[in-house]
């Protein structure tokens, strides 16, 4: 998990990816890395269309890996934490564009998303949606037998941030 020193500035967000490098765990380690925001932007969206974009030239060349690529930059439809802590995340329809199925490939990328949305501690649960549908999210994309809230001590008992 980030640090509370690592806490969003206003300057920066970070996105997070698995590395090839370090032989780590895909599906579990995520390492952190920033992307500069200007002051008027939404730092959640922001940092959530930068995963989506993947990762750039340069750190694909340091063993940096996503399953989301320059494909999947357009992908966000919206991002919002409600006052009660829940993020909502709607994606636009990625079946076709990102790899989900099964094993590394679909625990990297739940990694990863669930590491963007969690970097802000206003978000306590996360619903991920797929053009408006959580059944579409988790049944159709990701293989899960139904639509899920995921809470934060989910991502903090199994994701671990470097």
């Amino acid at each position: 998990m980030p640090s509370e020193s690592d806490a969003v500035s206003g300057e920066h967000v970070f996105v997070y990816f698995g590395c090839t490098a370090d032989g780590a765990d895909l599906g579990r380690v995520v390492h952190q890395l920033p992307r500069s925001i200007l002051a008027d932007e939404d730092p959640l969206a922001r940092a959530l269309e930068e995963l989506l974009a993947g990762p750039t030239a340069e750190e694909s060349a340091l063993g940096y890996i996503s399953p989301f690529s320059a494909e999947s930059r357009e992908g966000l439809i919206s991002a919002v934490v409600e006052p009660s802590g829940r993020a909502i995340v709607d994606l636009d329809d990625l079946i076709e564009t990102v790899p989900s199925g099964g094993t590394t490939s679909g625990a990297l990328l739940l990694a990863q998303l669930y590491s963007v949305v969690f970097q802000f501690p206003e978000a306590r649960s996360i619903e991920f949606r797929m053009e408006g549908s959580c059944d579409t999210f988790w049944i159709d994309w990701i293989g899960a037998d139904r639509c899920q809230e995921v809470p934060r001590s989910f991502w903090e008992e199994n994701t671990e941030v470097v």
